[in-house]
């Protein structure tokens, strides 16, 4: 979700269209009979549809950035659960050293090591899913925060693929046009 996302689909789809106004009016010009009005038709519709649906990614953009900057106090503290464990898993890690230096660890096994390191590695991870659970669960506003912003994230991916589907579709259109465009052009030279 990002506004370079957003550009770079309407860029494509003014070209998309751009290109197709250019191939008809070459086709018009050049004489060859086509059905003109149906193809028009279904053009726009799927203009104005991806424009719908691009104008519907900038609103879920436009809403999800401010309910981010809103409740920018909820995304601090996660950052901070996440730099304390970081921390803490640092600070274990040279505890062990220091261990390891101070007490001849040589005659453990490897085994019995990875265990230990295993076991240290998922009671963080663990403590930390929990907190940020709980942080992102501590109230309703938050749980209800944490819902919307993820409800606004599948609704962009939504249109967002629709929106690439449609615009493909138009560029492949185009494609079929410019041969039939270059069929038309071979057909009037050879006339």
């Amino acid at each position: 979700m990002n506004q370079e996302v957003n550009d770079f689909l309407k860029q494509n789809l003014l070209e998309a269209h751009a290109t197709y106004n250019t191939i008809i009016s070459e086709m018009k010009e050049n004489n060859i009979t086509f059905e003109y009005d149906v193809l028009n038709e279904k053009e726009n519709e799927s203009f104005t549809s991806i424009c719908e649906m691009i104008n519907k990614m900038q609103c879920n953009l436009s809403e999800y950035n401010r309910l981010k900057e809103d409740n920018q106090e909820i995304f601090d503290n996660e950052y901070s659960i996440y730099l304390k464990y970081f921390s803490l898993y640092i600070v274990s890690i040279l505890f062990i050293k220091v261990f390891h230096i101070i007490f001849d660890t040589e005659k453990l096994s490897d085994i019995l090591k990875y265990a230990i390191g295993m076991f240290l590695g998922s009671t963080y991870i663990g403590l930390l899913n929990k907190d940020i659970h709980d942080n992102r669960s501590d109230s309703k506003e938050t749980r209800d925060l944490i819902n919307r912003l993820k409800t606004l994230k599948e609704e962009y991916k939504e249109n967002h693929d629709m929106a690439v589907i449609e615009i493909d579709y138009i560029f492949a259109l185009n494609t079929n046009l410019w041969n039939k465009l270059d069929e038309g052009k071979k057909l009037v030279k050879n006339k």
